[in-house]
């Protein structure tokens, strides 16, 4: 962080520079990423070099050379800052004499007050396939500012699109460039439309969407169908030989505009997976660009369909599928439907990836010697119909959903099919994840007896909810108490509870209910409260069927004691009649009671799953009755 130059300074000297990167650098002044200063004509030459994320106070976020000539090719000012001149770039000053020479010139992001992307103050500017999009400035001149240039501003082969200012969102300058083979949002294209004010017509000039792969995620490469592609004028001066990507920048015997070349691919390119908001998880969306032969003029593979398939991510599960599934037989159709029901024809090859049915299911498999789908097993869980669209976009299924556990990734790949069904042509793999973003309902029916002898007692109605995991219980000394971790004191999947440490009046209750990803519920008050005054004193001993049956792990016996109470027994057996456990064998007061069972001896140890019966001894009555253990 210096006052000029935070990430460099050259002072009254030349410099050259390659293979730089200059990012997150700060100047209060002047040069955010390199400053260059000096008396005399001195030349900076960059090539292949980055600026991105520096900032500066004044003048040049990314670079500022206020008296030195400028020559770069394959540069990129990427989200650089500036408080008054050139965001990205400032170069020259009122008064001096300058050449700023700029080719295969990315400029994207930044922002100023005046010139977002770049701001020439004198010389002459030569712009020359480059791009600039998403650049902005409060004034003027959300790409290019050059309003005070005692010289020639030529640009040819240029992309200015999607940049932003208060007044001329893409370029203004007081000496009207020369403006040739060039897509510049706002001028209306050469001929009759053209809007003098941006500068002279030099020509095949084009005011329309350039159709980048990716302008929101900073891909401003061109897809099949952009109205840049093979429009740049071949025989400008110095045209280099390749693009910004290193690709020939002479492609069909045409050049297009901007910093990069259109280049051809043949499968499918992911451009971002994204979950889908506020649904129940288990879903994203895999937004893709199509392949170059998914194109009307292509005559020998075509593009009919695209596949996606989707990594089963455990080994277990891979194992079990590759050593019993069903191998199709190579040359086989077979006719599925994905998870969403929409149909899907797989085809089974002689060479290349497997194609093997396992539980109803056909997954996709590399044959023994690795050649076809990339490493792992895969299932198709959608397809979309070749269209000839810039961009796809399928709904498809995950395997998990992100929750306070982790971020559980699914890996996607995509097949592009032609009409001839060996030839096929597969993406790289990219991943993606969902997230459950509803709460499960607030649980139903909660109510609460008082004094019933063997703690408060809790029930409430079961969930029916497909992603339900548990309920958590919280406990207060006011109605209007709060729910939070402080009054949390216990968490089941299955009513009822009883409050082992209170049995009376004066306590209150809430539960909520919490699904598989962490998600909870609103909480539920009783709707109902009873005490043992409130309930008919029962006529005889009882015993009432346990709840839940089966269960894991605690469950709820239930019995009745008469008027007069009396000596009670209840004791758990195996079905070899060994005694387990005694939960009760006490005098015991008139009413409906209750007692759980956590599946425990006597000694402690949880026992195994199985039938188990309990028997009620009360009075000269003998109760018994079986339930179910299960693990």
């Amino acid at each position: 962080n210096e006052a000029n130059g935070g990430g460099m300074w050259v002072d009254d000297s030349g410099v050259t520079l390659s293979d730089v990167v200059f990012a997150d650098n700060s100047a209060s002044d002047d040069g955010g990423g390199l400053y260059c200063s000096g008396p005399g004509a001195r030349i900076v030459d960059l090539l292949d070099v980055s600026f991105t994320g520096n900032a500066a106070g004044d003048d040049g976020g990314g670079m500022y050379a206020p008296d030195h000539s400028v020559t770069m090719m394959n540069v990129m000012f990427q989200d650089n800052t500036a408080g008054a001149w050139g965001g990205g770039l400032a170069v020259g000053d009122t008064g001096s004499e300058l050449n700023a020479d700029l080719t295969n010139v990315v400029v994207i992001g930044n922002s100023a007050d005046e010139g977002g992307g770049l701001a020439c103050l004198s010389g002459t500017l030569n712009l020359t396939n480059a791009t600039f999009n998403a650049n902005s400035a409060v004034s003027a001149g959300g790409a290019v500012y050059a309003d005070e240039v005692n010289g020639t501003v030529t640009i040819t082969n240029v992309i200015m699109w999607g940049d932003n200012s208060a007044y001329q969102p893409e370029i203004i300058t007081d000496g009207l460039p020369s403006i040739s083979y060039s897509l510049i949002q706002g001028t209306g294209g050469s001929g009759p439309g053209w809007d003098g004010e941006w500068g002279v017509d030099g020509g095949n000039n084009i005011d329309a969407d350039p159709i980048f792969v990716d302008a929101v995620g900073a891909n401003l490469r061109l897809l099949p169908s952009s109205p840049a592609i093979d429009a740049g004028d071949d025989s400008v001066p110095n045209l280099p030989a390749t693009d910004f990507d290193d690709n020939p920048r002479i492609q069909n015997g045409a050049v297009d505009m901007g910093a990069y070349e259109f280049a051809a691919f043949t499968h499918a390119s992911v451009n971002s997976i994204e979950d889908v908001p506020d649904d129940q998880g288990g879903w994203a969306r895999i937004f893709f660009t199509r392949s170059s032969y998914d194109d009307p003029d292509e005559t020998q593979y075509p593009i009919d369909r695209y596949d996606i398939h989707r990594r089963m991510d455990s080994p277990v599960l891979m194992a079990t599928i590759l050593s019993e599934g069903d191998p199709v037989e190579p040359g086989s159709e077979i006719s599925v439907q994905t998870k969403d029901g929409f149909p899907v024809v797989l085809y089974a090859f002689a060479e290349g990836p497997r194609l093997i049915r396992f539980d109803d299911r056909y997954f996709v498999a590399p044959n023994d010697g690795g050649f076809g789908a990339p490493p792992g097993v895969w299932e198709v869980v959608g397809n979309v119909s070749a269209q000839q669209q810039d961009q796809y976009v399928r709904l498809v299924p995950t395997l998990g959903d992100s929750s306070a556990a982790g971020v559980p990734h699914t890996a996607y790949y995509i097949s592009a099919h032609t009409t001839t069904p060996t030839v096929f042509y597969d993406s790289p793999v990219d991943s993606g994840y969902s997230v459950d973003n509803i709460a499960p309902g607030v649980p139903q029916g909660l109510s609460v007896a008082y004094n019933t002898g063997s703690g408060n007692q809790l029930s409430w109605e079961p969930s029916s909810e497909p992603d339900f995991q548990y309920c958590k219980i919280y406990r207060g000394s006011d109605p209007s108490f709060t729910t939070g971790p402080g009054n949390l004191v216990h968490e089941t999947a299955t009513p009822p509870w009883s409050d082992p440490d209170h049995d009376g009046g004066g306590i209150h209750y809430k539960i909520t209910a919490v699904d598989h990803s962490g998600n909870e519920s609103d909480p539920a008050s009783p709707g109902t409260l009873t005490s043992a005054g409130d309930l008919p004193v029962p006529e005889s001993f009882a015993l009432h069927q346990n709840t839940p049956n089966p269960f894991n792990p605690t469950t709820v016996i239930r019995y009745d004691v008469p008027a007069g109470g009396g000596r009670v027994t209840l004791r758990i057996y195996d079905v070899a009649g060994r005694l387990i456990r005694t939960l009760v064998d006490r005098n015991v007061t008139p009413g409906h009671k209750s007692v759980t069972w956590d599946g425990k001896d006597a000694r402690g140890n949880q026992v195994s799953s199985g039938i188990y019966f309990y028997r009620l001894v009360a009075g000269n009555a003998t109760f018994t009755k079986k339930m179910v253990f299960l693990k």
